[in-house]
């Protein structure tokens, strides 16, 4: 998945492998609007999405995250970007990769309607709302 044109992901995969591997989502409102994070805990993947956002935006930050987990940008999941950010070809791949997962966020978003409903669907039903910690 390399560059703007890359073929683009199958989320709803990659979705489903996010949950075969005990994969969850939260909905919080500890972070600030606009903000989604992946993180792992106990080994296990969790996508935090803002509470402040609109459906619109948790589904986009969903897609987001789950492209982050494509086989394709294992490399960045592994922490060790964090500790080469100072490193300029490191630094240089970090921002390609997220341009090209914010455009096919927005190119999926924009002409996936279905793949869209069934993210709706997962963030109304699977997605776990944590109040203010």
């Amino acid at each position: 998945m390399t560059g703007i044109n890359s073929e683009l992901p199958n989320i709803l995969l990659l979705y489903q492998q996010f949950t075969q591997n005990c994969g969850r989502i939260e909905i919080t409102a500890s972070i600030n609007a606009g903000k989604a994070y992946l993180r792992q805990e106990r080994g296990y993947y969790i996508i935090e999405i803002s509470a402040h956002d609109t459906k619109e935006e948790q589904t986009k930050s969903l897609i987001h995250e789950l492209i982050h987990l494509h086989p394709s940008n294992q490399w960045y999941l592994g922490g060790m970007y964090h500790w080469n950010r100072e490193n300029s070809t490191i630094n240089q791949r970090i921002n390609e990769l997220e341009a090209t997962i914010e455009y096919q966020t927005h190119h999926i978003y924009k002409t996936d309607l279905l793949t869209i409903k069934a993210l709706e669907n997962i963030l109304d039903s699977d997605a776990i709302t944590k109040q203010m910690r």
